[in-house]
Protein backbone atom coordinates (compact mmCIF):
# COMPACT_ATOMS: atom_id res chain seq x y z
CA UNK A 1 0.00 0.00 0.00
CA UNK A 2 1.43 3.77 -1.19
CA UNK A 3 0.62 5.97 1.77
CA UNK A 4 1.73 9.81 0.60
CA UNK A 5 4.82 10.92 3.28
CA UNK A 6 3.83 13.89 5.30
CA UNK A 7 6.94 15.66 4.21
CA UNK A 8 5.48 15.57 0.71
CA UNK A 9 1.70 16.92 1.97
CA UNK A 10 3.06 20.17 3.89
CA UNK A 11 5.21 21.26 0.97
CA UNK A 12 2.17 21.17 -1.40
CA UNK A 13 -0.11 22.73 1.26
CA UNK A 14 2.78 25.54 2.04
CA UNK A 15 2.82 25.78 -1.55
CA UNK A 16 -0.38 26.40 -2.31
CA UNK A 17 -0.96 28.58 0.92
CA UNK A 18 2.26 30.98 -0.57
CA UNK A 19 0.64 31.12 -4.13
CA UNK A 20 -2.84 32.35 -2.91
CA UNK A 21 -0.85 34.71 -1.21
CA UNK A 22 1.04 36.09 -3.40
CA UNK A 23 -2.06 36.56 -6.12
CA UNK A 24 -4.06 38.17 -2.90
CA UNK A 25 -1.02 40.84 -2.28
CA UNK A 26 -0.78 41.30 -6.32
CA UNK A 27 -5.00 42.15 -6.16
CA UNK A 28 -4.71 44.59 -3.46
CA UNK A 29 -1.22 46.01 -4.35
CA UNK A 30 -3.02 47.12 -7.61
CA UNK A 31 -6.04 47.98 -5.99
CA UNK A 32 -4.36 50.28 -3.31
CA UNK A 33 -2.50 52.29 -6.52
CA UNK A 34 -5.39 52.78 -8.32
CA UNK A 35 -7.12 54.04 -4.78
CA UNK A 36 -4.56 56.40 -4.13
CA UNK A 37 -3.54 57.79 -8.11
CA UNK A 38 -6.85 59.61 -7.62
CA UNK A 39 -5.68 62.79 -9.92
CA UNK A 40 -9.14 64.41 -9.70
CA UNK A 41 -9.70 68.07 -7.89
CA UNK A 42 -11.31 71.09 -7.65
CA UNK A 43 -9.90 74.06 -9.82
CA UNK A 44 -10.86 77.65 -7.83
CA UNK A 45 -9.78 80.63 -10.07
CA UNK A 46 -8.97 83.13 -8.04
CA UNK A 47 -7.46 85.19 -10.77
CA UNK A 48 -9.40 88.22 -11.42
CA UNK A 49 -9.82 86.61 -15.29
CA UNK A 50 -12.46 84.45 -16.66
CA UNK A 51 -10.61 81.25 -17.68
CA UNK A 52 -11.96 79.42 -21.29
CA UNK A 53 -9.24 76.78 -21.33
CA UNK A 54 -7.61 75.45 -18.65
CA UNK A 55 -4.62 72.36 -19.68
CA UNK A 56 -2.98 70.06 -17.20
CA UNK A 57 0.14 68.35 -17.80
CA UNK A 58 2.78 65.56 -15.73
CA UNK A 59 5.38 67.96 -13.90
CA UNK A 60 7.99 69.47 -15.89
CA UNK A 61 6.34 67.59 -19.68
CA UNK A 62 7.25 69.65 -22.55
CA UNK A 63 3.71 69.25 -23.92
CA UNK A 64 0.10 70.23 -22.42
CA UNK A 65 -1.71 67.27 -22.01
CA UNK A 66 -5.65 67.60 -21.74
CA UNK A 67 -7.57 70.98 -21.80
CA UNK A 68 -9.94 70.01 -19.33
CA UNK A 69 -13.01 72.27 -19.22
CA UNK A 70 -14.14 71.22 -22.93
CA UNK A 71 -15.89 74.56 -23.77
CA UNK A 72 -16.90 75.88 -20.40
CA UNK A 73 -16.04 79.19 -18.68
CA UNK A 74 -14.57 79.99 -15.41
CA UNK A 75 -15.45 83.36 -14.30
CA UNK A 76 -13.12 84.25 -10.96
CA UNK A 77 -14.29 83.17 -7.55
CA UNK A 78 -16.30 80.18 -8.97
CA UNK A 79 -14.40 76.86 -8.94
CA UNK A 80 -15.17 72.99 -11.13
CA UNK A 81 -14.16 69.71 -10.29
CA UNK A 82 -12.06 68.62 -12.67
CA UNK A 83 -11.78 64.38 -13.22
CA UNK A 84 -8.81 63.37 -14.81
CA UNK A 85 -9.05 59.65 -16.78
CA UNK A 86 -6.38 57.78 -17.63
CA UNK A 87 -3.07 56.87 -15.87
CA UNK A 88 -0.04 59.70 -14.98
CA UNK A 89 1.77 61.68 -12.18
CA UNK A 90 0.05 62.71 -9.29
CA UNK A 91 2.19 65.98 -9.65
CA UNK A 92 0.96 68.34 -12.24
CA UNK A 93 1.22 71.42 -14.04
CA UNK A 94 -1.38 74.31 -15.16
CA UNK A 95 -1.69 76.38 -17.97
CA UNK A 96 -4.70 78.91 -17.90
CA UNK A 97 -5.93 80.40 -21.21
CA UNK A 98 -8.40 83.72 -20.24
CA UNK A 99 -11.11 85.39 -22.61
CA UNK A 100 -9.03 88.22 -23.66
CA UNK A 101 -6.46 85.75 -24.72
CA UNK A 102 -3.57 86.00 -22.53
CA UNK A 103 -2.21 82.98 -20.89
CA UNK A 104 -0.67 81.88 -16.82
CA UNK A 105 1.45 78.75 -16.84
CA UNK A 106 1.53 77.41 -13.09
CA UNK A 107 4.77 74.90 -13.19
CA UNK A 108 4.31 74.64 -8.99
CA UNK A 109 4.14 70.80 -9.92
CA UNK A 110 1.06 70.52 -7.44
CA UNK A 111 0.15 66.53 -6.20
CA UNK A 112 -3.28 66.39 -7.36
CA UNK A 113 -3.03 63.09 -5.60
CA UNK A 114 -2.99 64.48 -2.47
CA UNK A 115 -5.22 67.51 -2.54
CA UNK A 116 -8.40 68.43 -2.45
CA UNK A 117 -8.33 71.64 -4.48
CA UNK A 118 -6.22 73.71 -6.16
CA UNK A 119 -6.46 77.26 -5.92
CA UNK A 120 -5.25 79.93 -8.89
CA UNK A 121 -4.28 82.96 -8.12
CA UNK A 122 -2.92 86.14 -10.16
CA UNK A 123 0.51 84.90 -9.89
CA UNK A 124 0.48 81.47 -7.92
CA UNK A 125 -1.35 78.42 -7.15
CA UNK A 126 -2.60 77.21 -4.15
CA UNK A 127 -3.31 73.03 -3.23
CA UNK A 128 -5.99 72.79 -0.34
CA UNK A 129 -6.38 69.85 1.92
CA UNK A 130 -10.12 68.28 2.52
CA UNK A 131 -11.26 64.77 2.82
CA UNK A 132 -11.91 63.15 -0.51
CA UNK A 133 -15.01 61.23 -1.39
Amino acid sequence: MCRPSWPKILARKCATVAATIAVFTCVMSTALTAQTRNRDFWALNYTGGTVVQLWVADHNSPYWGSEVLQGARLESGLGVYIHITGGGSCFVDFKLVYSNGSTQEYRDGRDVCAVGGVEFGPSVSRGWLWPRS
